[in-house]
C-alpha cells in the first residue's frame, strides 16, 4: 500500500466521504460500497451481480501493457469481469496467462456519440 500512496489522485475527505482529487486523474478509478450480501467467486457462480471494471490502456506505452496485465489478474482472482476495447484486446493474445476466451474478459469499444469525435478517434 505504501507504494501506491505517491500514485493516489484523489482523498476522502469530510464527515461524508467526499473525493477529492489530489493530481490529475489520469488514472481513474470508480469506487463502489461492498455489499456483505452479495458475494462473487472466482467464476462469477452463486453471484447477483459482478462487478466490472473497464481497463484502459494508452495506445502508445507498451510499458504500461504488462503492469495492466498484472491487475487484470489480480482482478480476476476476485471475481470482477474485465472489459477491454479491441486494441488493447489485441495485445493481450501475447500473454498465455490471460485466457481471452473466459466470460470474465469482455469486449468493449466506443460507441460513436453525435457532436463528439468518432469511435476511430477515440481508439487512436
Amino acid at each position: 500500500a505504501d507504494a501506491c500512496h505517491e500514485t493516489i489522485r484523489e482523498k476522502v475527505v469530510g464527515d461524508h466521504n467526499h473525493m477529492e482529487l489530489t493530481a490529475p486523474a489520469t488514472g481513474q478509478v470508480a469506487y463502489s460500497f461492498v455489499d456483505d450480501t452479495s458475494s462473487t467467486s472466482a467464476n462469477g457462480e452463486g453471484a447477483l451481480y459482478s462487478p466490472a471494471v473497464l481497463i484502459l490502456v494508452k495506445p502508445d506505452d507498451e510499458d504500461l501493457v504488462p503492469m495492466a496485465v498484472e491487475v487484470i489478474e489480480q482482478l480476476l482472482e476476485y471475481g470482477v469481469q474485465i472489459m477491454v476495447d479491441s486494441i488493447f484486446r489485441e495485445k493481450l493474445r501475447n500473454f498465455e496467462n490471460i485466457d481471452l476466451d473466459s466470460e470474465m474478459i469482455r469486449h468493449f469499444d466506443p460507441k460513436p456519440v453525435p457532436g463528439f469525435g468518432s469511435g476511430k478517434q477515440l481508439l487512436s
